[in-house]
C-alpha cells in the first residue's frame, strides 16, 4: 500500500513463509495503542514542532556566529539528531560533531584541531545526571573558557534537560547557559521527533516542519484504521515469523548513505525497548552495498536465525556514467554506459532475491526519495512498530532496568578508584 509520503511496506515474502493471522495479542496491542499510547506526548507532533520553532532565532544566530556545533549527549539524546542532521545542506558553512562516547583520545584530537572561539556546544541529557555527558560538558567548559574568557563562555553553550534540580541544571545555572526544557513525558529513545532531535536539526537549517509533516501524515493515516494499516500487519507478520522460526536477530539494512544513522537510531530504539525478561530480537544495523561484502556470507549461509528489513531507493540512471571506451578497454563491459545508480539498483535487487531464494524472511521498505517528509515518516513508522511489538510481547517498552545496573556498578568502581 502506497503512503502519501511515498513509503511502501512490502511483506509478501513473510506472507509466503508464514501467512498472516490477526492474533489476540495483536488485537490487544492495537486497542492499547488507541486507548493509551496515542495520548503520549511524543505523538503531539504539532505541539512539539511549535516548541522548537519558538527557538528559530537561534538558527540564524548560529549561522552568523559559529562554524561548528558540538552535540554532547548519548543514546536517545544524540541518535535521533544524527538522523535528521543528515538532511542538512550546510556542510560547507557549519559542521556538526556528535560526541556520544567518552574516548579521551577522540577529544584530544578535537581540541587540537578545533576553533573553540566559533564553536557552539549543545548539551543534552533528559535526567541531567548522565555521567558521560556531564564529564564531557565540564571538560568542554574549561577548554572554551581558556579561549574566550569567563565573560563570554555563556554564548557558547545551550543545555537541554528536564526542568528540575540536577547536576546539569546546576551547571547551566552556574555559568548562565541558556537552558531549554526537555519534555518530561518523552523518553530519550522516543524523543527524535521532539525538541531533542528537532533543535539540532533546525540549527543545521533542516526544514523541521517538513520532517513533522511527514511523520504527522503517516501517524494520522495509521490512526484512521490501525487494525488494517500495513504497519500493524507488518508487526504481526514479523512477530509471528520470529516466533514460528525461532528467530533471534533482526537485520536492518539501508541502501542510501544518508540513512545510515537511521540504522543506529533504530538499533537503540528496538534493543532498549524490547530486550527484557528474556525476550526480544537483537537488532543488527547494516549498510548496502558495504555489508554485502562483510556480512552477506553469514546472512545466507550461516544460522537461519535472522529476519531482514531492507530499505531500498530506486536509483536507475542516477549519477555519472561509466565511460564506454575505458570499460571496454579493461574488460568491464557490464558497466559500459551505465551509471553508479544502475549498479546500486542491481545490487539491491540481487540481494533481495538471493535472501528470498535462501528462504531468509525478508520485508522491503521502499522509498522514492530521501526527503525530510520521508525520513520523518520512516522514524514514525519504526516508533509505531516498536510500541506495538512491545505490547504483543507483553513487555514495558519505556523502562531499561538492566541499563541502570551498569550505571550503579560504574559509580562503585569510581568510588573505589578514588578511595
Amino acid at each position: 500500500m502506497k503512503q502519501a509520503v511515498m513509503i511502501n511496506i512490502n511483506t509478501d515474502h513473510l506472507k509466503q513463509i508464514n501467512p498472516f493471522e490477526f492474533t489476540q495479542s495483536l488485537s490487544t496491542a492495537v486497542r492499547k495503542f488507541k486507548d493509551v499510547h496515542s495520548n503520549l506526548p511524543m505523538f503531539r507532533l504539532q505541539e512539539n514542532l511549535k516548541k522548537v520553532l519558538a527557538y528559530g532565532h537561534l538558527a540564524e544566530k548560529t549561522k552568523e556566529r559559529f562554524t561548528d556545533i558540538v552535540l554532547l549527549g548519548t543514546g536517545g539524546s544524540s541518535l535521533g539528531a544524527q538522523v535528521l542532521c543528515k538532511l542538512s545542506r550546510l556542510e560547507d558553512d557549519i559542521r556538526i560533531h556528535f560526541f556520544d562516547n567518552i574516548d579521551p583520545l577522540t577529544f584530544k584530537h578535537f581540541w587540537e584541531k578545533s576553533r573553540l572561539e566559533t564553536t557552539l556546544f549543545l548539551v543534552i541529557s533528559k535526567s541531567g545526571t548522565t555521567p558521560e555527558t556531564l564529564t564531557q560538558a565540564i571538560i568542554a567548559i574549561a577548554r572554551v573558557e581558556s579561549v574566550v574568557g569567563k565573560n563570554r563562555i555563556s554564548d557558547h553553550f545551550i543545555v537541554v534537560t528536564e526542568p528540575k534540580s540536577s547536576p546539569l541544571k546546576k551547571l547551566a545555572d552556574r555559568y548562565g547557559f541558556m537552558c531549554i526544557d526537555h519534555d518530561q513525558g518523552i523518553g530519550g529513545r522516543f524523543s527524535a521527533l521532539s525538541l531533542v532531535g528537532l533543535l539540532p536539526a533546525m540549527l543545521m537549517s533542516v526544514p523541521v516542519d517538513r520532517v513533522i509533516s511527514g511523520a504527522q501524515t503517516l501517524y494520522t493515516e495509521f490512526l484512521l484504521n490501525p487494525e488494517t494499516h500495513p504497519i500493524t500487519e507488518s508487526v504481526g507478520l514479523m512477530h509471528q515469523t520470529a516466533q514460528t522460526l525461532n528467530l533471534t536477530q533482526t537485520v536492518f539494512m539501508t541502501y542510501v548513505d544518508q540513512l545510515e544513522p537511521l540504522g543506529r537510531w533504530f538499533r537503540q530504539l528496538w534493543a532498549e525497548s524490547l530486550g527484557k525478561n528474556g525476550k526480544g530480537t537483537t537488532p543488527i544495523n547494516a549498510t548496502g552495498t558495504v555489508d554485502q561484502h562483510s556480512q552477506l556470507q553469514l546472512y545466507l549461509d550461516g544460522p537461519k536465525d535472522k529476519l531482514f528489513t531492507l530499505i531500498t531507493h530506486p536509483l536507475n540512471w542516477v549519477g555519472d556514467q561509466v565511460s564506454t571506451e575505458i570499460s571496454h578497454a579493461i574488460g568491464f563491459e557490464d558497466m559500459s554506459g551505465r551509471t553508479m545508480g544502475d549498479l546500486m539498483q542491481a545490487e539491491q535487487s540481487a540481494t533481495i532475491q538471493v535472501l528470498k531464494n535462501n528462504t531468509r524472511p525478508t520485508r522491503i521498505i521502499e522509498i522514492t526519495e530521501v526527503s525530510p517528509e520521508v525520513v520523518g515518516a520512516l522514524m514514525m513508522q519504526l516508533i509505531l512498530e516498536t510500541l506495538l511489538t512491545a505490547d504483543v510481547m507483553s513487555v514495558n517498552c519505556f523502562d531499561q532496568p538492566a541499563v541502570e545496573q551498569g550505571k550503579i556498578l560504574a559509580r562503585k568502581y569510581l568510588e573505589k578508584s578514588i578511595g
